[in-house]
């Protein structure tokens, strides 16, 4: 067992699940996901750097075996995104309500965890409500497709987890 199951497990045995997620806001599920580890699942540095400075434990195995790997290909959308909020003076709470999504949603995309699942729809929405241009806009929308593309070529291949 490594030392981040033994954590979560003494912290779940002496308090709850509900506490953690209080604390840490991470999901319940990915909690129990990484208590029982399934050897198949991956967790953003987001996720991992949170429950590791909660425990305060240095970076081991399970950290670097379990982390998903992202490039900047996605992570520049996400930054691109969450600049543009910013410079226009908006918050997650405020995008979320204007184009009926979640702040969750909106933070995975900010942080590059899942900008290249964005729904069309949602997509669409963002663009407009950051002022992009037509042609900003073109851009990214086929940046966002090609991306999906070459993941789904790459998952297929068995490069990415």
């Amino acid at each position: 067992m490594h030392k981040i199951q033994e954590k979560l497990q003494e912290y779940l045995w002496k308090y709850s699940a509900r506490k953690l997620i209080e604390e840490t806001w991470i999901w319940c599920g990915t909690i129990y996901s990484i208590k029982e580890w399934h050897k198949n699942k991956k967790y953003t540095k987001q996720t991992l750097d949170t429950l590791y400075e909660f425990f305060s434990l240095s970076v081991d195995d399970f950290y670097k075996d379990n982390i998903k790997v992202y490039s900047w290909y996605e992570d520049a959308l996400g930054v691109l995104f969450k600049t543009r909020r910013e410079r226009l003076g908006l918050s997650k709470n405020e995008v979320a309500k204007q184009i009926k999504w979640t702040e969750r949603h909106l933070t995975r995309i900010e942080t590059g965890d899942s900008s290249y699942r964005i729904n069309s729809y949602y997509l669409k929405e963002l663009l407009k409500l950051y002022q992009f241009t037509q042609d900003e806009a073109n851009q990214i929308m086929s940046y966002v497709l090609a991306l999906s593309d070459i993941i789904n070529m790459s998952k297929n291949e068995n490069v990415l987890d």
